[in-house]
């Protein structure tokens, strides 16, 4: 696991300064290492702990960790102070929140990013909860591939940096 968790780091060493921007760090070797074993977890079991549970999915390609998805189950939570400050989010959050997506640049336009996509669209149908993911306004390449799974834009917001941010969201509903 901890190998994995290294390799997930270095996905996040070879993005672009603008990605940077939005990522901020790298995450710690602990939190993919537990959001990993959630999302394993989770898949064996179903059980949702707590009112945000944090998720890892690894998009392998041959034996190489080639992306990376971390997201949020949300179970009627409370706004952060961060979504309470930048987004005027409020209480009784319930969706899955896609945290990052992000593939290698050696592996882009390989299907390693919607797969990913894909398996979380499949969660939200299975649980019932709808998807909520925030892109950078100028990641042309992943509005373009919201679209193309029916993410509807629902409104824009300013991160810290100055970083101008959409926020798109997919109806549990929809069929892939």
């Amino acid at each position: 696991m901890k190998k994995i968790a290294e390799d997930i780091r270095g996905l996040f060493d070879s993005s672009t300064p603008q990605e940077r921007l939005f990522y901020r760090n790298a995450p710690s070797l602990s939190s993919v290492e537990k959001e990993i074993n959630n999302f394993e977890k989770f898949s064996k079991d179903g059980i949702i702990v707590g009112r945000r549970m944090g998720m890892g999915q690894v998009g392998m390609f041959d034996e190489d960790v080639a992306g990376y998805h971390s997201f949020v189950i949300m179970e009627n939570a409370s706004a952060t102070p961060y979504e309470r400050k930048h987004m005027d989010m409020g209480t009784g959050l319930n969706y899955i929140y896609s945290k990052k997506i992000f593939v290698h640049p050696d592996f882009r336009n390989q299907g390693i990013g919607s797969g990913l996509i894909e398996d979380v669209l499949d969660l939200s149908k299975k649980i019932k909860k709808d998807c909520i993911i925030d892109v950078d306004v100028a990641n042309f390449d992943m509005i373009n591939i919201l679209s193309q799974y029916e993410f509807d834009l629902d409104f824009n917001w300013s991160a810290p940096r100055r970083v101008k941010m959409n926020r798109y969201y997919r109806d549990h509903k929809c069929s892939i």
